[in-house]
């Protein structure tokens, strides 16, 4: 079995991205336990996905790494590596979606 590398990452070990939305600095938040329930909710989300897609935003995302570094050590082009992020992207945000919404009652 492939070992998942997310397990392992804590809040410490993300990279600082800027995405130039205006949002405040998220390692700056103004509530610790609120970033903690983030934390956990990712770490939960990344357990239910499919292992790869994981695999490809913890590279991105957590660790920092480009798509070429992504790329060859994976085993993959970059053009592919590019298209297996995009895809885990949607995955994550569809289930963050899923469990942000409200619950239907029937």
């Amino acid at each position: 079995m492939r070992q998942r590398i997310f397990v392992f990452v804590t809040p410490k070990d993300r990279k600082n991205a800027s995405c130039r939305c205006g949002v405040r600095d998220p390692e700056a938040p103004d509530d610790a336990e609120l970033e903690q329930l983030f934390h956990e909710l990712a770490l939960t989300l990344f357990q239910i996905m499919d292992p790869d897609d994981a695999d490809m935003i913890t590279r991105s995302e957590l660790l920092g790494k480009s798509l070429s570094q992504i790329s060859a050590e994976t085993g993959c082009t970059r053009s592919e590596a590019k298209r297996r992020l995009s895809h885990a992207q949607r995955c994550f945000c569809e289930l963050v979606a899923l469990t942000l919404s409200p619950a239907k009652s029937e």
